[in-house]
């Protein structure tokens, strides 16, 4: 990323200067374009990083590693192209917000990736999981010391990766499994990665900037829609989880008194992977959720059926405002 000077009569706050303002705001205009709609926190994050990436001076919170909220609030009035949306509250349940709407803005932004690339004569659009081709099993343990014996069992090329905190995916241990376990398995031509809306899955420049020089195109799934839209939910998860209690459940009835530790999950990670992680089972994730092929028809009435009786009757779905839910986004992608 070029770096730009800094701009005099920017105001105070404008560590960034305005050009790189300008970038910034860019970048953050075609995240949300991309289904990727960043909260006050993630700009804030997303400002620091950018100011390190940069080599910028700043007097950011450098042990927090984000911006300050008087920052956020000058940077939002020098940038009026930029809006914040509060998003639809939480719901008892998932199926309340899977309306017809956003799962059309999926759609419409999927159809419009692949006609873009289509006019540009990229004619093979590969999607790694919608031919079969299924990626190696990715594992994430808490813990600071990575072990060769962690990996053994597991299905061939499989990755181990270590979080301090938890056994959850951060930020960089999604760009690691983006560089070393998606890229080489990528097929020739543009790429299409499907992501949850989770902040490790687009919160990183690195991550982006990587994207884009590889020719891959992040697109994200609308909030509670993954049970149904996301292919590893509907093919994959279920299967395998079941396969996992079944082979658990059998190594501890061969093993009385002990517990199974990190040391043993490997041949039990094998044994469900190989029952589960199917060509058949990744082909039929995509058809079913209407991705590949794009099948705009493909989720049923009774999908969005409590949707519909609240718009009939209001009173019928009780809605939890959420904490902190706000979005900040490009005033054109406003509704009037």
């Amino acid at each position: 990323m070029k770096v730009m000077k800094k701009s005099d009569g920017f105001g105070p706050g404008a560590c960034l200067g305005k050009e790189n303002e300008i970038l910034l705001v860019e970048h953050i205009i075609n995240m949300d374009e991309a289904g990727f709609p960043l909260n006050r926190k993630k700009v804030r994050r997303l400002a620091y990083e950018f100011a390190e990436n940069l080599g910028l001076a700043h007097r950011f919170n450098k042990e927090e590693q984000i911006a300050g909220y008087s920052w956020f609030q000058s940077f939002m009035r020098r940038n009026p192209s930029l809006s914040i949306r509060h998003s639809a509250g939480l719901s008892i349940s998932r199926a309340q917000n899977l309306t017809r709407e956003s799962v059309n803005g999926f759609y419409d932004l999927l159809f419009n990736e692949i006609e873009k690339r289509t006019r540009r004569n990229c004619n093979n659009i590969g999607v790694l999981f919608s031919r079969g081709q299924i990626p190696s099993s990715t594992m994430i343990l808490k813990g600071k010391n990575m072990k060769a014996e962690f990996s053994d069992g597991l299905p061939l090329g499989s990755r181990v990766f270590m979080n301090p905190k938890s056994g959850y995916v951060t930020g960089e241990i999604f760009l690691r499994w983006f560089e070393e376990v998606f890229l080489p398995r990528k097929v020739k031509g543009r790429n299409i990665l499907i992501l949850d809306g989770h902040v490790s899955h687009c919160g990183s420049l690195k991550l982006l900037d990587r994207a884009a020089a590889e020719n891959v195109t992040l697109l994200c799934l609308p909030p509670h829609t993954t049970h149904v839209l996301q292919p590893l939910d509907t093919s994959f998860f279920q299967p395998f989880k079941y396969q996992f209690r079944v082979t658990a459940d059998a190594w501890i009835f061969s093993h009385p008194g002990r517990n199974i530790t990190r040391y043993q999950l490997g041949p039990l990670v094998r044994e469900a992977w190989l029952k589960t992680a199917t060509a058949k089972n990744a082909v039929n994730g995509f058809r079913t959720t209407g991705i590949y092929p794009l099948n705009r028809q493909t989720l049923r009435d009774d999908h969005f059926a409590i949707v519909d009786k609240i718009k009939k009757e209001p009173s019928a779905g009780k809605v939890i405002p959420a904490d902190g839910a706000a979005k900040v986004i490009g005033a054109q992608q406003l509704a009037p």
